[in-house]
């Protein structure tokens, strides 16, 4: 077109084709989430890919789960109550005896309790449990259930007065309830205000308690919103709506009942240690010795690596820009283009 030779031509545009190898970009940004994955695992974060780097980056509502996340995990027995005829004894016997295969921490709990009161447990057959409802087994051709207050008929409902979180059925009727209680980590209330500096909107925390305690929680630690009495699909249900008012959400859970709403979220915080196999299988990030001081930590490293991936996209494509031009112009020769790469 311009009369040029076609050697020169052919020069530039190899020159022009080795400047424009995608080279830096292929190699730099996925080089960069790898170097994000391996400075959060030295700090004791688990993140299971680069594309939970950029959800954590850009997250403004987290939602934690109450028992064993915002709170120690370590429930204790306070009061057993009777609503009839059984002993307070024989409450705690069949409680004890109904959870013997469960790992729940309101049983280990519950077992515990019957263990230092010298109480001596049955035999219990035909065990099941429930995500979120509880367990139930048959003890001397009855069939006992141990579990939450959604299990109750309204009538029973009204009958609690107090803040008992763990209920006995014998074939379907209320006999007797268990309150536990556990206590708030100290570290908390720093974390949740934590969040708020680096841009949460909303602080939420979704759990399976009583309104009454998991108000004193909210109240104690920061939360902005809560929702109690909750069963693990209605966890599950809360997330969706939350999901639809916010860029990313972050649920930060360790528990079987958990697993559900982990994989629901935009990204799935678990407890290493103290989070069970299932939620730490359904989680995108695991905090392996269980410290929530390190949620903001990936927050930052996730922004962090973010930050340089698209400063390495912007270096690399302004760098081929000018030797491109460079090229074309026949100022720069194959030798600045390799370099450039």
């Amino acid at each position: 077109i311009f009369g040029g030779t076609f050697s020169v031509w052919l020069y530039r545009a190899l020159v022009c084709l080795v400047a424009s190898c995608p080279c830096a970009i292929v190699i730099s940004v996925p080089l960069a989430f790898f170097a994000g994955i391996g400075g959060a695992s030295k700090r004791g974060i688990m993140i299971k890919g680069g594309k939970y780097i950029e959800s954590v980056a850009k997250a403004d509502c987290f939602v934690f789960d109450k028992t064993g996340t915002l709170t120690n995990g370590k429930i204790k027995v306070t009061k057993v109550t009777s609503y009839g005829e059984m002993s307070e004894n024989d409450i705690l016997k069949f409680s004890a005896t109904a959870e013997e295969y469960s790992a729940h921490p309101i049983a280990q709990a519950i077992k515990q309790k019957a263990k230092l009161e010298n109480v001596e447990t049955l035999k219990a057959d035909d065990y099941q449990e429930k995500a979120g409802n509880g367990v139930t087994a048959i003890i001397d051709g009855k069939n006992y259930t141990v579990g939450h207050i959604g299990l109750l008929s309204e009538e029973d409902k009204k009958k609690i007065t107090d803040d008992t979180s763990v209920f006995l059925l014998i074939d379907g009727k209320l006999v007797g309830g268990i309150t536990v209680n556990d206590t708030i980590r100290t570290e908390t209330p720093k974390v949740l205000k934590n969040l708020k500096e680096l841009g949460a909107k909303d602080l939420v925390m979704l759990t399976g308690d009583n309104k009454k305690k998991a108000e004193s929680v909210a109240k104690l630690t920061g939360i902005t919103k809560l929702f109690s009495n909750l069963l693990p699909n209605e966890k599950v249900k809360h997330m969706e709506e939350l999901k639809k008012s916010h860029k990313a959400t972050v649920f930060v859970g360790d528990g079987i009942n958990d697993a559900p709403v982990l994989t629901r979220a935009d990204i799935g915080i678990a407890m290493g240690s103290l989070g069970s196999d299932a939620a730490i299988e359904a989680a995108d990030v695991v905090l392996m010795d269980d410290d929530i001081r390190k949620i903001a930590s990936t927050v930052l490293i996730s922004r962090k690596t973010l930050r340089i991936v698209k400063q390495n996209i912007v270096f690399a494509l302004a760098v081929k820009a000018v030797v491109l031009l460079l090229g074309a112009i026949g100022v720069a020769n194959m030798w600045e283009a390799v370099f450039a790469d």
